[in-house]
């Protein structure tokens, strides 16, 4: 969410020593009822990396402040302030949203804001939720006519259909006529948003929105995981032993010490198409989980959850991450193997 407002006070001091700083995000904490994970910082410094990959701009000495207060003034848990560049928020993880999922669509905004500025909020929120993945949502849900909600406010918006909405428009019209309707799109009214989708597109909001629920496989982005820079082979055997806790460096999320929200992730690389052993040695609790997330288009994606530790799975070629989520801290060792050939059609 964005907070288009002037002079708010209530920020930490930026003179504060010790506050966790990476190379593109910047906290300063008053509200310390969570602590950071160790990895945390370094999440949002890759995925913000990556926001830009995906604009293809340069980071151009980019950093976003994050101010953790006890009371901002959002609408909401937490928000971007486009007048003074910076993020407000309260509790930095919440339930219903992934490890770290509301820092990743925040500072979404600020990258958008820096780049392109505003638009009406079904688009802004479309394209933050696009981005940054931070609802968790597995199975994806059947899609829904989106007309509705083109003049609402944020909290009229399901985030979720608007991000694939918004994928949609990129994926089939270019990133650069999305560009102009985003910034064309100013008024919030049905009227005005309905002519700068014709006027950028030639084509009426009716006629797209039949195509975006046509039956064709919708999906948002994957840019906070399915990273191929650190992408391991598969080959016919791969393990990893995972500590999931805050202290570790590859953990993000963080901790109040009663509810943890702690997530850390492997991408793999499976070479060969066939039947593979996906096993775990220690048990999950009642909230830990491992999520498989097929990495590609919207036609390969697909996310599965599994509270259970041995089963067998039909792989196809590509890059998979698997994010292990872990409601206490403990040490997973996972265990992928190929079994043998895909069955038979």
């Amino acid at each position: 969410m964005f907070l288009a407002a002037l002079g708010l006070g209530g920020c930490s001091d930026p003179e504060q020593a010790g506050e966790p700083r990476g190379m593109h995000v910047e906290f300063f904490i008053e509200n310390d009822e969570r602590t950071l994970c160790a990895g945390t910082v370094g999440h949002l410094d890759r995925y913000i990396e990556r926001l830009f990959e995906f604009f293809d701009v340069s980071q151009d000495g980019f950093v976003a402040p994050v101010h953790v207060l006890v009371s901002p003034q959002c609408h909401a848990n937490a928000c971007y302030i486009p007048a003074r560049r910076e993020v407000h928020i309260q509790h930095v993880d919440a339930g219903g949203s992934r490890a770290s999922g509301m820092l990743r669509h925040e500072l979404s905004h600020a990258i958008i804001d820096r780049l392109w500025g505003q638009s009406v909020p079904f688009f802004n929120e479309g394209l933050a939720e696009t981005l940054s993945q931070s609802l968790t949502e597995v199975p994806t849900p059947s899609l829904a006519p989106v007309g509705g909600m083109l003049a609402g406010e944020p909290f009229d918006i399901d985030y979720s259909e608007a991000a694939r909405f918004v994928r949609f428009l990129i994926d089939t019209r270019g990133q650069e006529r999305f560009r102009r309707l985003f910034q064309a799109a100013k008024i919030r009214s049905q009227e005005a948003v309905r002519r700068a989708i014709e006027d950028v597109y030639g084509e009426s909001f009716d006629s797209l929105e039949a195509e975006y629920l046509s039956g064709a496989p919708r999906c948002q982005y994957q840019i906070h995981l399915c990273d191929e820079l650190r992408a391991e082979p598969v080959g016919v055997a791969w393990s990893a032993t995972q500590p999931v806790s805050c202290l570790d460096g590859d953990v993000y999320g963080s901790d109040d010490g009663e509810r943890p929200f702690l997530a850390t992730q492997r991408t793999v690389e499976v070479e060969h198409a066939g039947v593979y052993r996906l096993s775990a040695a220690a048990g999950f609790g009642s909230v830990s989980q491992i999520v498989l997330t097929r990495c590609g288009g919207c036609d390969e994606q697909f996310s599965r959850s599994y509270h259970f530790a041995n089963l067998e799975l039909v792989l196809e070629p590509g890059l998979y991450t698997l994010e292990f989520s872990a409601s206490d801290e403990e040490v997973m060792t996972v265990d992928l193997e190929y079994v043998g050939d895909s069955p038979s059609p």
